[in-house]
């Protein structure tokens, strides 16, 4: 993307969980600034700044699944019982 995007819709990502769309306010030493449909703004370096949605969704971390909750068996004691 370079300055004649003005005007152009973006996508961001934000909390690395939901891509959100915006329209380019400005553009000036690597930073885009961008306006949000619902009256927002933000300013974001370029290379958080993507054209289409798909590019955005592309860098979305996958989430990890969920490791097998551990017997009480396999716990490890913090204290001597005593008996």
């Amino acid at each position: 993307m370079d300055k004649s995007d003005l005007g152009q819709y973006v996508y961001i990502v934000e909390n690395n969980k939901w891509v959100r769309k915006a329209t380019v306010i400005s553009h000036s030493g690597g930073f885009y600034t961008l306006g949000f449909l619902d009256g927002g703004m933000t300013r974001l370096r370029e290379s958080r700044v993507f054209a289409t949605e798909e590019e955005a969704n592309a860098v979305i971390p996958t989430p990890k699944s969920p490791e097998p909750a551990k017997k009480q068996d396999d716990m490890p004691r913090t204290h001597h019982i005593y008996t």
